[in-house]
């Protein structure tokens, strides 16, 4: 049957609606339990037809019992670059909570930073035909998209909407974005209104996407305020925790390079960055400044606590979950929002 399955009906699962796939699931596993319970075949019929729900005691058929107990699970599978920053754990439990309001249960993939995890993982839910896929970080993140994974996404079937909060070109993919431009635009207005001047930017990598965007925003802004471009002061190695921002801080202080305020690319990297400045003797805010992005736990738990912007999660996982489900819904859903 697995033969069959893979020869033509693979095709045919592919192309028809979610619940349709759980009738079939369903259809498919009462009639292997009445193949391994009955002893004599010509009891087959009667047995299927009471399972299934027909004739006497029709409503007490097994088959209705699991329709009514297990059709409703509709599930989400959520491709999380690393859970372990914090930004992610945060975007997961608001994507969760917003799903369980519409009746979904979601699956989490956590790819751990790993490209190769992260592609297994989204051939997996396509094999477990999960209802919709939502994306947060890796390979949707690139500033340049990966080929590779564009036909991945392509070879998905049409069926399963997917959802990304990057951007993967030359897909159909709905993307639902964080205005990256505007919270740098946020962070540099509080900085300069407060009279700094020599304003250092740490951690990230310039190939992804919210990060160049941020970069390059962050050079417009210094040249609209009449304010020199220091290469040094921006340090990227490709770094988002607190170890790699730690290591970048440390590099530019031991190089004599001090500035007045930094922006620290996550809340995950401004802790390495706090730990840095005061082993170097320097406080915060009195000496040098530290604002940061994600206003997760770690802004709250850092002393004096963090200056950070906050991306309103609860908003930001609802609008991720509806479009899913407006997309398999067949609603009109914009291809790009911007939040």
């Amino acid at each position: 049957w697995i033969g069959l399955e893979k020869l033509w009906l693979e095709k045919v699962l592919d192309k028809i609606p979610a619940w349709a796939c759980h009738i079939y699931g369903l259809v498919i596993a009462v009639v292997g339990w009445a193949i391994f319970a009955v002893e004599d075949f010509s009891a087959m019929g009667p047995y299927l037809a009471a399972m299934f729900g027909f004739g006497a005691g029709a409503l007490d058929g097994d088959f209705l019992y699991y329709l009514r107990n297990y059709l409703p699970i509709l599930v989400i599978g959520i491709v999380a670059a690393d859970v372990r920053n914090p930004f992610y754990s945060e975007m997961f439990v608001a994507c969760e909570l917003a799903a369980s309001e519409y009746g979904y249960m979601v699956v989490l993939g956590n790819s751990l930073g790993d490209t190769v995890r992260e592609k297994l993982q989204l051939e997996k839910f396509q094999e477990q035909r999960v209802d919709a896929v939502i994306q947060m970080g890796g390979r949707v993140d690139d500033l340049v998209s990966n080929l590779e994974y564009v036909e991945l996404v392509n070879a998905m079937p049409e069926r399963i909407p997917m959802v990304i909060n990057g951007k993967l070109d030359g897909t159909q993919c709905f993307q639902v974005q964080i205005d990256a431009r505007k919270t740098m635009d946020l962070l540099m207005e509080h900085l300069i209104g407060l009279g700094h001047r020599e304003i250092a930017l740490v951690g990230g990598r310039a190939d992804v996407l919210s990060t160049f965007e941020k970069i390059q925003r962050y050079k417009q802004l210094l040249k609209q305020n009449q304010i020199p471009f220091r290469p040094e002061l921006v340090q990227e190695a490709g770094h988002y925790n607190d170890a790699g921002a730690y290591a970048e801080m440390n590099r530019m202080l031991d190089a004599g390079i001090v500035p007045t305020a930094v922006i620290a690319i996550n809340d995950y990297s401004a802790a390495g960055i706090a730990r840095s400045l005061t082993e170097h003797g320097y406080r915060i805010p009195e000496d040098i400044s530290l604002v940061s992005y994600d206003n997760t736990y770690i802004a709250e738990m850092l002393i004096p606590k963090l200056t950070s912007i906050d991306y309103d999660y609860g908003n930001l996982g609802r609008k991720l979950v509806e479009t899913a489900i407006g997309a398999l819904e067949g609603k009109e859903i914009p291809k790009l929002q911007m939040l």
